[in-house]
């Protein structure tokens, strides 16, 4: 069985966000897809301050090594002229152990780096399902790591020296807890992560790097108790963004957490204007802007909320110029910028729920589409637009077939 994909986050360059990597074909049935968006803005053609995406050349990234139904794409997030690509079903060492492929700038290409496995390995623990990377720093959740409990769940940290990487840390929960989903979401800006682990109340802990250790140094807690709490993160600097997954019943929210010395408080809660369906489930955080999707696209809407000194205020609620209701438009997103990346992978564009991606640019606070992304080959349930990622000029798309579980990632650099 295919379970429906779930937006999810994470950041880059100087922010990685993160919509949920929920919990692709997870234990509980909930999907996932990545996506991260960047910090940096980064000047170009079109709209003012504003990089063009309209006639960038795309460049399509396949699994190394020719592997199929390994989900690469659905996780990918970006960080200068380094691409990650999240393969959470990948087939290695005789278990379905996960995957991260890490693809540098060659040129006009894209070459691979290496794929990082996780260390250790379980079988069926998602690891790739969620990536995040800042510089030479890359995270990876693994949310049905099932040591020593059900889908405890674990992030592992992997850092780059010239063209090596190493595993740098593993870690989990303390106490691990069962079903605890640590690692759904991840999102690292500069010696600063965040993790989500949305159990039925939920949590979030941010990790900071000395030395290049990684310690828990605080938990962020809501001022109220809310469903899948951490389901999705991202943060920017010293602020983080801890997005909610949406339930009928619960009016959906994500909660804003700022720096204050060694501490971290909450500055704010964002909610959608119009009561946004299934909002809050996809985050990302570009300076004082956020950008806020949904995991199923029901509202076939994202919102850009914007912060003026400590207020937040939701600048503008984005729409496709050709949505439709069942797209899943708002299922991922990425900022950098002013610049935002929105994913409806079940868009009929060229072919039936081959998806689309959707580039909208703000100039002087209004924001209009800039573009539409479509994938180079237009294949019948690519799903291209599972997950987006932006870091300034360059924005990557990830595609995954719902059927097959084949997948693509495609890159494009902004004139």
């Amino acid at each position: 069985m295919r379970f429906v994909p779930i937006c999810f986050v994470l950041a880059s360059a100087a922010a990685l966000v993160g919509c949920p990597d929920a919990t692709p074909g997870s234990p509980d049935g909930a999907g996932g897809s990545g996506n991260g968006g960047g910090s940096t803005g980064g000047a170009g053609g079109g709209i003012a301050g504003a990089p063009n995406f309209a006639n960038a050349t795309p460049v399509e990234l396949e699994s190394p090594g020719g592997r199929s139904a390994d989900e690469f794409g659905w996780a990918v997030a970006t960080s200068g002229d380094t691409v990650v690509v999240g393969a959470y079903r990948d087939y290695s060492s005789l278990i379905v152990g996960g995957a991260v492929h890490v693809f540098v700038r060659d040129g006009d290409g894209y070459a691979v780096q290496t794929s990082l496995r996780a260390q250790p390995a379980e079988a069926n623990s998602f690891f790739g399902s969620a990536t995040s990377i800042s510089g030479d720093v890359l995270w990876s959740g693994a949310q049905a790591y099932s040591e020593p409990l059900e889908v405890a769940g674990a992030a592992y940290v992997m850092t780059r020296n010239g063209d090596s990487w190493v595993s740098q840390q593993f870690l989990q929960q303390d106490p691990p807890e069962t079903y605890g989903k640590f690692g759904n979401s991840v999102a690292v800006s500069g010696s600063t992560a965040v993790i989500g682990a949305p159990t039925l109340d939920g949590k979030a802990f941010v990790y900071e790097s000395t030395g290049g250790d990684w310690t828990l140094t605080s938990e962020l807690v809501a001022d109220e108790s809310i469903n899948d709490f951490g389901y999705a993160v991202a943060i920017d600097g010293d602020t983080a963004l801890v997005g909610t997954r949406a339930h009928p019943e619960t009016p959906s929210t994500v909660f804003v957490f700022v720096r204050d010395g060694r501490d971290w408080v909450q500055q704010a809660k964002l909610v959608a204007g119009n009561g946004g369906a299934d909002f809050g489930s996809c985050v990302s955080l570009s300076g004082n802007t956020a950008v806020v999707g949904s995991d199923l696209g029901a509202a076939n809407a994202a919102y850009v909320f914007v912060r003026t000194g400590t207020t937040w205020t939701q600048e503008a609620e984005l729409t496709a110029d050709d949505g439709a209701q069942d797209d899943a438009f708002g299922s991922a997103v990425a900022v950098s910028g002013n610049v935002a990346v929105v994913g409806a992978p079940d868009h009929d564009g060229q072919s039936l729920n081959g998806g689309g991606t959707y580039v909208f640019a703000r100039s002087a606070g209004d924001w209009s589409q800039q573009t539409k992304l479509l994938q180079p080959g237009g294949d019948d349930d690519a799903r291209f637009g599972v997950s987006v990622a932006i870091d300034g000029p360059v924005a990557v798309v990830g595609a995954v077939n719902d059927a097959t579980g084949t997948g693509s990632a495609t890159i494009y650099r902004a004139e």
